[in-house]
């Protein structure tokens, strides 16, 4: 074979592999709002703790998304809503918080006041109360190198606001 085929092949390689590694790296799950094209779509969440810090927390988690995409907005009424933002204490460190979707598009976003991390340090509370109201957004898991706080094995001490992947993410579910 000559050196100039297999430079060619060689090349042709790489650029599949580089446009392969470009591509949008966002995910979504089967949660979908039924957004009109033009208007802001808004979903109303519940309380299911009266520990300020936790209410807190997903009060921050709110404003991140609010202000950082528009096409949905988050807002937590004192009245009854279908969806429901609170804790849960499972004895694992390595449980941060979930995300449980009930009928329909409803769900419930918690954080796992049994991990010592989220009792202890209010970024990490803060990181993984947005990471849950962006699965109640329609976003799933990301996974490294992907700069994301959807990214499970993120550093939650340091991303803890929706990252260019995740606003991508919204603007590529709700494009209208």
């Amino acid at each position: 074979m000559s050196t100039k085929f297999i430079f060619s092949v060689l090349s042709v390689i790489m650029l599949i592999f580089i446009s392969a590694t470009s591509s949008n790296a966002y995910t979504f799950n089967n949660r979908y709002w039924p957004k009109t094209a033009g208007q802001t779509y808004t979903i109303y969440l519940n309380y299911g703790t009266s520990n300020t810090a936790y209410r807190a927390s997903f009060d921050t988690a709110v404003s991140d998304w609010n202000s950082a995409q528009s096409k949905l907005k988050y807002v937590i009424t004192s009245s009854s809503a279908p969806n429901f933002v609170g804790t849960q204490n499972v004895d694992d460190p390595t449980l941060y918080g979930t995300c449980f979707a009930l009928s329909g598009n409803y769900f419930n976003a918690t954080i796992n006041i049994g991990n010592p991390t989220i009792v202890s340090n209010s970024t990490v509370r803060r990181s993984t109360a947005v990471h849950e109201l962006g699965h109640g957004l329609g976003l799933s898991h990301e996974y490294p190198p992907v700069l994301a706080v959807m990214n499970s094995s993120r550093d939650r001490t340091q991303t803890y606001t929706p990252q260019l992947d995740d606003k991508n993410g919204i603007n590529a579910k709700y494009p209208f």
